[in-house]
């Protein structure tokens, strides 16, 4: 694959590092000199000094064959740009974009962006999913947040120990999908009763899972 990664910072030389190792042809569009200077001497890859929001920047490269463009500097409205010119000018087919402020995701979305990564968002998931970790994790987590997916496990003394899938009356908009129990995994009917240290995989919108997951974890 042919990559184009505007940003050489800390993230941005992550990226290529995994990048050219992989294989892919790189370049990278960098606007500090001394920077890009470092990176020529690190990776075999195209190295351009300049702004990723504008056009000139790429005149030395066929962007008709760039197969995907990672927009990854620290600031939202550089990023922004890039995403932006990429789509509009030059077509290229797939495009990531790293999302500083979260609140932006959507404007990110407007501007051709396929994929957003927002750091701050990753990181208090793992959070969560460190004060949760003796009884739930967070499998997924939908960047549009309409979707989550939980592993639950039922604790010793939990209140749902004992309860069909129908006495529990979880919100309808979420579901138990699966079962993790040690017999093996099972698929849920509403006969089915929930025993200690179940796992149970539940699936749905945040706000439902989270009720969920606050029924299936509290106590006795």
């Amino acid at each position: 694959m042919f990559i184009v990664v505007v940003g050489g910072g800390y993230v941005g030389e992550r990226i290529v590092k995994y990048l050219t190792a992989r294989g892919d042809k790189v370049a990278i569009v960098e606007k500090d000199d001394k920077r890009c200077d470092e990176l020529s001497t690190r990776y075999e890859a195209m190295i351009f000094t300049g702004d990723g929001t504008k056009e000139e920047s790429f005149r030395g490269l066929e962007m008709s064959g760039v197969d995907a463009l990672f927009a990854v500097t620290t600031n939202d409205d550089e990023n922004l740009a890039a995403c932006r010119l990429s789509k509009a000018k030059f077509g290229v087919p797939y495009v990531i974009a790293r999302v500083n402020d979260a609140e932006r995701e959507e404007e990110f979305k407007r501007a051709g962006a396929d994929v957003t990564i927002c750091p701050l968002k990753e990181t208090l998931a793992s959070f969560e999913n460190a004060i949760e970790r003796r009884t739930i994790s967070v499998l997924f987590a939908s960047r549009e947040e309409t979707c989550r997916i939980s592993l639950v496990r039922v604790p010793s003394d939990g209140a749902a120990i004992g309860k069909s899938m129908e006495d529990l009356e979880l919100p309808k908009d979420c579901r138990v999908c699966a079962i993790c129990r040690r017999s093996g995994l099972l698929f849920p009917s509403k006969e089915t009763v929930v025993q200690a240290d179940d796992q149970l995989f539940v699936i749905g919108s945040p706000q439902s899972v989270e009720k969920a997951e606050h029924r299936l974890t509290s106590p006795f």
